[in-house]
């Protein structure tokens, strides 16, 4: 998509704005085929050896925040019986706050 911006400043040529949806580019990602076996959403983490020594970090979901907050929803999910069905800021924050209380 593209729309004309006006500026602060006067321009010599029309200044376009290219944008996309990011809904639309998530799921146009998540629904190809050929990535399904590239994308991951599970925390995970990665080691050098079996023997787990070094830990090696290579995104945001092999971080440890990523780590904690999937362990600490499953143990409240265990816990409380809770059914989440997607995770956003809330849910964090209640996630944090429950654990807090037990």
């Amino acid at each position: 998509m593209c729309k004309p911006i006006e500026t602060p400043i006067p321009t010599k040529s029309r200044v376009d704005l290219f944008y996309r949806d990011p809904v639309e580019c998530l799921q146009a990602l998540m629904q190809n085929p050929l990535l399904k076996d590239h994308i991951s959403f599970s925390p995970f983490q990665l080691y050098e050896s079996a023997a787990k020594v070094t830990r090696t970090f290579t995104e945001w979901l092999s971080g440890n925040m990523a780590w904690y907050i999937q362990v600490s929803m499953e143990r409240i999910i265990l816990h409380n019986n809770t059914n989440i069905h997607h995770t956003d800021s809330r849910s964090f924050l209640l996630a944090q706050h429950l654990l807090e209380q037990s």
